[in-house]
């Protein structure tokens, strides 16, 4: 009797293992699509942001556009509660 239960339990667990193995892959595979989704949404945003700076340089000048970008990182900083670079660096 002990013997069956044994074989028994043996049998189920041989049939249980691909089944767990299988939902594991699965659930691999759905985080691993969304992360993919993330990372290519970001990509998608910094393609977009890129261009955008690309359109701003034709437009308002190279220089214009530097010193855009020194201003938004400086207020970037001061709204994060960043303290800031010495008097003596730009931060950039």
């Amino acid at each position: 009797m002990a013997l069956r239960l044994e074989v028994e339990a043996i049998t189920r667990l041989d049939q249980g293992i691909p089944l767990c193995i299988d939902a594991e892959r699965q659930r691999e595979r759905e985080r691993e699509r969304e992360l993919s989704s993330e990372i290519l949404e970001g990509e998608g945003e910094h393609a977009d942001w890129l261009e955008a700076q690309l359109d701003l340089v034709k437009q308002i000048g190279e220089k214009q556009n530097r010193s855009q970008q020194i201003h938004d990182h400086e207020r970037r900083h001061r709204a994060s509660g960043y303290g800031g670079m010495p008097a003596n660096q730009t931060g950039l």
